[in-house]
């Protein structure tokens, strides 16, 4: 749709009818709850919305591209077969890539199933669907267990950068919003002044002042190299377009030693 800027050229290359595109952008729009794209009647326009989520959506793109290569210089008589693969532009069901994951993590499908709530037997199809998708070997099966290939965890590291590229575009559509999402840390200071504050978010951590609105949850734990005990606080605040975003949340406090 980029590209074409034209819903009708954008479903004749994507072979989908126009309403089918139409909407999935909708679909996509209301997940963000922003408009992606100025609509008229000669072209579709990006957005600031719009920019901030294809650059990202771009670089995530190009990091499974980079896989699907090396792969292919691996197992070149595979390489037609995983050009196509739907994996590569992330055609794949959410939970499959969270299966994955859970079993990189945890070295068995039986607490990996257990970890994501499915039984192990749904969990061995869905890791032997995926490993399909793809077309080459990523789980070696011995007698010892399953494991992941060298073409598995070669995967494995490009769709974990892929997808924080796409948890970079909500960060950045939420500032872009004026809404800060996040994290709120605050700790008594050793010399018996206010409370440091610091907060931390998708990407960045800056020091918050001034808050006036914002919805906060609050728990408090042990902090081994302070003073005394910590405050995680979680926020989302709208922020003020006439003042920073390292203005717009903030509180001081004391508290007791």
């Amino acid at each position: 749709m980029v590209r074409h800027g034209n819903l009708t050229r954008a479903s004749e290359e994507l072979r989908r009818a126009q309403s089918a595109v139409s909407r999935s952008i909708h679909e996509l729009e209301s997940a963000f709850e922003v408009e992606l794209f100025e609509r008229s009647a000669r072209r579709w326009l990006l957005t600031d919305f719009g920019r901030a989520l294809f650059k990202r959506v771009e670089i995530a793109f190009a990091e499974l591209q980079e896989a699907c290569e090396a792969l292919c210089l691996r197992y070149p008589a595979s390489a037609f077969r995983l050009r196509g693969a739907p994996f590569f532009t992330l055609a794949v069901h959410e939970r499959r890539l969270e299966l994955l994951f859970a079993f990189a993590e945890r070295k068995h499908i039986s607490t990996a199933a257990a970890g994501i709530g499915v039984s192990q037997p749904a969990a061995s199809m869905a890791l032997h669907d995926l490993e399909a998708s793809v077309g080459v070997p990523l789980f070696d099966r011995s007698h010892s267990g399953v494991a992941l290939t060298d073409a598995g965890e070669l995967l494995l590291v490009h769709v974990k950068r892929a997808l924080t590229q796409l948890r970079l575009a909500t960060a950045e559509i939420a500032a872009l919003k004026g809404v800060i999402e996040g994290r709120w840390w605050s700790a008594p200071c050793r010399s018996g002044g206010p409370t440091c504050c610091r907060w931390r978010s998708e990407g960045w951590s800056r020091s918050i002042r001034n808050c006036r609105s914002a919805r906060w949850r609050r728990r408090s734990m042990h902090w081994s190299r302070g003073c005394g005990s910590v405050t995680s606080t979680s926020c989302s605040a709208p922020c003020s377009r006439n003042s920073p975003a390292t203005t717009s949340c903030a509180r001081s406090s004391r508290r007791n030693r």
